[in-house]
């Protein structure tokens, strides 16, 4: 008889049924202690959530809470003053302080809030608008105060920009009535001559093309160089009545009662006025400076004249 027959001891039986019940009991226990820390984490975040969106609608209401007190009249810029203002019609600097302010489609702030008004802006603007103005300041004189103070510091006149050039206007080819413009010791072009007083110097050229002349700066990055030529030919002894630039290397300088005289951006000025001395005292020149119509210094060691 086969040692696997249904009487054998030593034979093992094992009931399906009976653990495949065991195994699905003891999951059906296992399985609220493993869903417990998932649902402990899922209600955690929609409390975080729910605190979120509770901050948000706090801020959003102390916001719009403030927007609309910042509308109060109470708090608003009633008057507009401007001090230092000279060539500048103060009505002009208040009409263009009040459009600043002028409130225009929906701002949740309003501008003309004495604590919000926006203060850097209007600053920067009128500067833009009125090139003569040097420096701007806008301020209030107290805390509680409704009323803003225009301070201006206006530009001083140091010389004049006409189109023509200095050979040119030389040889009759200028026009007389032609538009010239007032700068500033910084070469800053702010404003038509007009009735402007007297200047030392006149320049010509030196400014980009087909750009409006006022607003520009006269010799962008070289003014402070030619101002310092114009000095040490004064201080040889001689009379410069501006400068004219005639092209990107070169400028002529004219002197009163004399010549032309014809230079390089590149040329230091001690070597300007040594060679233009030395020049002068070589074949009698100095009894032709007066007759000479130009001296060109721009070959090194020689001079050129005419």
């Amino acid at each position: 008889m086969s040692k696997f027959s249904a009487g054998s001891p030593h034979r093992n039986v094992l009931d399906i049924k009976r653990a495949a019940s065991s195994r699905a009991k003891a999951q059906r226990q296992m399985t609220p202690l493993l869903q417990r820390p998932v649902r402990l984490k899922t209600r955690r975040r929609r409390k975080q959530i729910l605190m979120f969106c509770i901050c948000i609608l706090c801020a959003a209401g102390v916001v719009g809470g403030l927007g609309a007190a910042s509308h109060y009249e109470k708090f608003a810029i009633k008057d507009v003053s401007v001090t230092g203002a000279d060539r500048i019609a103060p009505e002009s600097l208040t009409a263009a302080v009040h459009s600043a302010l002028q409130e225009t489609g929906f701002h949740l702030f309003s501008r003309t809030n004495m604590f919000l008004y926006p203060k850097s802006l209007i600053e920067s603007d009128l500067s833009k608008e009125f090139p003569r103005i040097k420096a701007v300041s806008v301020a209030r004189q107290s805390l509680l105060a409704s009323a803003v103070v225009v301070s201006v510091k206006e530009r001083d006149a140091f010389a004049l920009w006409c189109p023509s050039t200095i050979a040119a206007a030389s040889h009759g080819a200028g026009d007389s009535s032609e538009k010239c413009f007032v700068m500033d010791a910084g070469g800053f072009i702010y404003a038509d001559a007009g009735d402007s007083p007297s200047t030392a110097y006149i320049f010509h050229g030196g400014l980009l093309p087909n750009t409006e002349t006022i607003g520009q700066t006269f010799l962008r990055g070289r003014m402070q160089d030619a101002l310092s030529l114009l000095d040490a030919l004064a201080k040889a002894g001689f009379k410069p009545q501006g400068l004219s630039v005639d092209s990107e290397k070169d400028f002529s300088v004219r002197l009163d009662g004399g010549p032309l005289i014809l230079a390089s951006f590149d040329m230091r000025i001690d070597d300007i006025i040594r060679n233009l001395q030395t020049a002068l005292d070589a074949d009698g020149m100095k009894d032709k400076f007066v007759s000479l119509e130009y001296i060109d210094l721009r070959f090194g060691n020689r001079v050129y004249y005419k």
